[in-house]
């Protein structure tokens, strides 16, 4: 098992978060760590 990649978060001067669209046919995100906090929305799919 590999450990997990660190991502860098990074915030515009005075902004306290972020938001980021992504719109794909699949669910492609690595395993990652960050000391932020992520909320992740998943809109519609399908599968186990």
């Amino acid at each position: 098992m590999q450990a997990p990649l660190y991502q860098k978060i990074l915030l515009k001067e005075n902004k306290t978060f972020n938001i980021l669209k992504v719109k794909r046919p699949y669910f492609a995100v690595p395993w990652h760590t960050h000391p932020e906090i992520e909320i992740m929305l998943v809109v519609q799919g399908k599968g186990t």
